[in-house]
């Protein structure tokens, strides 16, 4: 089975929920299957997965300010 190229709007969508495990599992499975047959689809989904890790690293220590932290919980405690 051979994934479209270039990849339409809806697959890259997919390619970046499926690396960052935000994709439905059925879909997931699917876009796994398709990846497993297709080398340049294989490779975007790795470009994908590589990309999400950079992110998830770059904000690992990335904390909201105390002040805006305060705002919310005062917002959230109106309610």
């Amino acid at each position: 089975m051979s994934s479209p190229h270039p990849f339409d709007d809806r697959l890259m969508a997919d390619l970046a929920a499926a690396a960052d495990g935000t994709l439905d599992p059925a879909r997931q499975a699917e876009i796994e299957m398709l990846a497993a047959h297709d080398d340049v689809l294989a490779d975007a989904l790795e470009r994908q997965r590589h990309a999400a890790a950079l992110i998830r690293g770059a904000t690992a220590d990335v904390r909201a300010p105390d002040s805006l932290r305060a705002e919310l919980e005062r917002l959230r405690n109106r309610r």
